[in-house]
């Protein structure tokens, strides 16, 4: 339940005793290519209570949470800012915190902030498919900028209509990777480049194609008809971008 309060978040138990207590947990997070390793920093403070509960969980066969990495932190009025080092995570853990006692936690700012080696990079799905016709036997996948990304897919069948109380679904293939350009049809090395120099979004774009900006939950943060063959522009927010320069699809980090 959440707490009611101007300009912050929060977490309020003033009906715990019908509802259950209230508690935040972030999304799934896959931390196995950080050697399970994960920093979390979090600002909170509460008018009441005095004990909280920062921990590492993951999804239970039961669908609950289960902590796997647990701190126990104290809590003052003050909003305090604390960090924890996870080193149990695994390829699906995500971030819980909740109070021990007390009716509300109030938060501040939140980041997690992973160690990676140079070069490497983090798995973002951008595309998928549906074969809707039983008969089909392949798909195909438009814009894909095969220059900085590997590419991968799996599969999986499943049978949706009225006659079913709940879709049958099959496991997930074993995940098959592209390795060659050569593997893949009508695919071609893109010629538009992007990347971030600072807080700037910087766009190489030799064909003087329409630039659109997206941030991760698809909202669309900038666009460009200029035809100019170099587009420049701020990227107010920290994140992942997706740059699409014409049919080329490219992933940005700033």
């Amino acid at each position: 339940m959440a707490a009611a309060i101007d300009g912050g978040i929060g977490i309020d138990n003033s009906y715990a005793s019908l509802l259950g207590a209230a508690y935040m947990y972030s999304p799934l997070y896959d931390l196995t290519a950080f050697d399970g390793q994960a920093d979390f920093e979090i600002t909170m403070g509460s008018p009441d209570a005095t004990k909280a509960i920062v921990a590492l969980a993951t999804e239970g066969e039961d669908g609950y949470l289960d902590e796997i990495e647990t701190y126990e932190v104290d809590v003052t009025p003050t909003m305090t800012t604390h960090t924890f080092h996870f080193t149990k995570g695994n390829n699906s853990c995500c971030i819980l915190v909740y109070a021990l006692d007390g009716v509300t936690l109030i938060f501040d700012d939140f980041r997690l902030t992973v160690d990676m080696a140079k070069n490497s990079k983090i798995e973002q799905m951008i595309d998928m498919a549906l074969l809707q016709d039983a008969n089909a036997s392949s798909t195909s996948f438009d814009g894909i900028d095969f220059n900085n990304d590997r590419i991968s897919y799996d599969v999986l069948a499943a049978r949706v209509d009225a006659s079913l109380e709940d879709p049958i679904v099959s496991e997930y293939s074993n995940r098959v990777y592209v390795e060659a350009v050569d593997a893949v049809e009508q695919v071609e090395g893109a010629g538009a480049r992007a990347y971030v120099e600072g807080a700037d979004l910087c766009v190489e774009n030799p064909e003087g194609a329409a630039v659109e900006v997206y941030n991760m939950a698809g909202v669309k943060v900038f666009t460009d008809h200029s035809g100019e063959t170099f587009v420049q522009t701020q990227l107010d927010v920290p994140g992942v971008y997706m740059v699409k320069v014409g049919s080329t699809v490219v992933k940005v980090i700033r």
